[in-house]
């Protein structure tokens, strides 16, 4: 390699180092801290049996899922959630509410569809004030807000409102035969800017179950979900005791309550659900055929109006909801005889979005999963922090002493070390901040372990190339011939070990879960730079310093100590 080359090489290597440490404060970034660095919880779930039978590894995993979407809602910074065979554990950092915790993964993953009794406006969502801007409730394709101009609670839709008659209303979503080509028209609706506005999530996420007396009781559900808060029933027009097996349910926004009846079906009848595109986009259903005639039993009840599922809208037809999470997700009227006989489809006012969602929602919540809380562990704030002030203490003292010992041994050659070291460094910092902010790579204390841990890796390389460059000086080569020899054989014994430890690093990654995962993500990272520092930097250093005659020959760096001992060596054994 020229001189040239080798400048070329170093300068480009050193100011790539320094520019990701550059943007990364430039652009205020910094690593995400994990668990054990910031505090929060960690829980373990275990599936529970159904029956006498475990439910299946893929159903587990699809209840993850579920979780996951549960926790993205929450806003939680970069949660950990993973599967080992039938338990899930879910890490939850900078979490501190012990109920919240429990509330997201506690509950079991069930999606119902239940007919629906009557639909009201929920005048406390109406009522509330929040800092979120206005926004209509589109999770109910069934309904439409008031227009500007109409009394409050017109056009909501549904039996038992408020200044309408039973049927009155707009339903255009529809559970309808697959050959059926048609669709409701979409219905563009505007919501009353001085009177609607959407409820704040803690009156959002319980449902409300009948009790003896003369009015409904709120109860927090039994499962656990959404358990923060209970509906205000003091909000519902009617009086009269729920029939029983019924709950009032709030819709996913919240500025709608549903009067529902007891449970029609659940969601391990369906067995497929896709979005499609026909004259406007719908989602493709299928029942399983042991669960054909439960579903139709429920479907028939809701098209042919009966008193378990009386008329909503103008179309005439009764409606079905679709409940996850005890909240409704959409409403949609029944217009057709069977329909769980054949394909089926859940057409309305969607776009591809919300459509896909649905179907989503239909595949990940149709096997219910029930999970026994086997561990919650909570990790303080405080904690965190001296953990965090401890790993980096640990660090800083690490590389002090790695550098100390370099520089007396190797002398000269020590600082190529110690550069060597703040140009991985730079890299290490730049990439786990750009890991962390686009990948979502949380830093633990098992990651620090494995940066502090790889700098022995990367100083290894180090002793390898230096020990084959004295090896030639006492073979009787000069110092510029010996750090070309040197490289050139040391290169070959680097990437065997640097392989070998990236192959570890991968088999427990891949293998293993929790901190262990932390480890060895750091540690493969940090082979894979080591290679790239050594190749692109160390090399073109040593070999620039071979140039000068008078430095690499010096007693500075070290090298003629070796050529000395050598002749001393050999003229003791003449």
């Amino acid at each position: 390699m020229s001189k040239r080359s080798l400048w070329v090489s170093l300068i480009l290597t050193v100011l790539a180092s320094l520019g990701a440490v550059t943007i990364a404060h430039v652009t205020d970034t910094t690593p995400t801290l994990g668990l054990d660095l910031q505090g929060g919880f960690s829980v373990v779930l275990q599936a529970r049996e159904v029956n006498g039978e475990l439910p299946s590894e893929e159903s587990v995993e699809k209840a993850k899922d579920i979780i996951r979407q549960r926790v993205d809602g929450l806003g939680v910074a970069e949660p950990e959630i993973v599967r080992q065979g039938r338990t899930v554990i879910v890490q939850l950092p900078g979490v501190t509410d012990r109920s919240k915790a429990e509330q997201v993964v506690g509950c079991t993953a069930k999606l119902e569809f239940r007919p629906v009794l009557a639909v009201e406006p929920n005048s406390a969502a109406v009522t509330t004030t929040t800092s979120k801007p206005e926004k209509s409730d589109k999770s109910d394709k069934t309904t439409t807000t008031a227009k500007s101009g109409k009394d409050d609670g017109e056009g909501e839709t549904g039996a038992g409102v408020a200044g309408l008659s039973s049927g009155e209303g707009a339903l255009p979503a529809q559970f309808a035969p697959s050959t059926t080509t048609t669709t409701a028209p979409p219905t563009t609706t505007t919501a009353p800017p001085a009177t609607t506005t959407t409820a704040p999530s803690s009156t959002t996420t319980s449902t409300t179950t009948a009790t003896s007396g003369t009015e409904p009781a709120s109860t927090s559900q039994t499962n656990g979900c959404n358990s923060g808060s209970k509906v205000d029933t003091s909000t519902v027009s009617t009086t009269a005791p729920l029939p029983e097996g019924a709950e009032i349910v709030p819709s996913k926004e919240g500025t709608l309550l549903y009067t529902l009846g007891p449970v029609g079906f659940t969601g391990d009848a369906l067995s497929k659900a896709e979005a499609a595109l026909q004259e406007s986009w719908a989602v493709n259903v299928s029942v399983r055929g042991a669960k054909k005639a439960e579903a139709n039993a429920a479907f028939n009840a809701c098209y042919n109006s009966e008193p378990t599922c009386p008329a909503q809208g103008q179309g005439g037809r009764g409606a079905i909801a679709i409940v996850l999470d005890g909240e409704v997700l959409s409403a949609p009227a029944v217009n057709g005889p069977d329909l769980a006989s054949d394909n089926f489809t859940i057409s309305g006012d969607f776009d591809q979005a919300e459509a896909k969602e649905l179907a989503l929602v239909l595949r990940y919540g149709s096997l219910p999963v029930e999970f026994d809380q086997v561990a919650l562990q909570q990790v303080s704030a405080t904690l965190g922090t001296d953990s965090l002030h401890a790993g980096l203490l640990a660090g800083a003292v690490g590389i002090a002493l790695v550098a100390a010992y370099v520089l007396l041994y190797y002398r000269g050659l020590g600082l190529v070390v110690v550069g060597g070291l703040a140009v991985w460094g730079g890299f290490m910092y730049g990439l786990v901040c750009w890991l962390s902010a686009n990948q979502g790579l949380a830093l633990t204390l098992s990651g620090i372990t494995g940066i502090v841990v790889s700098v022995g890796t990367t100083v290894d390389s180090y002793v390898v190339y230096f020990e084959r460059m004295r090896d030639e000086v006492r073979a009787g080569r000069s110092a510029r011939s010996a750090t070309d020899r040197g490289f050139s054989s040391a290169i070959r014994t680097i990437i065997t070990a640097d392989v070998a430890s990236f192959l570890g690093a991968f088999l427990l990654w891949w293998l293993t879960v929790g901190p262990v995962r932390g480890f060895a993500f750091f540690l493969g990272m940090s082979v894979v730079l080591d290679l790239f520092v050594a190749y692109f930097f160390t090399r073109p250093v040593v070999a620039l310093l071979s140039y000068n005659k008078g430095l690499i020959e010096s007693k500075f760096m070290g090298l003629e100590s070796a050529r000395s001992r050598a002749v001393d060596t050999n003229g003791a054994t003449s």
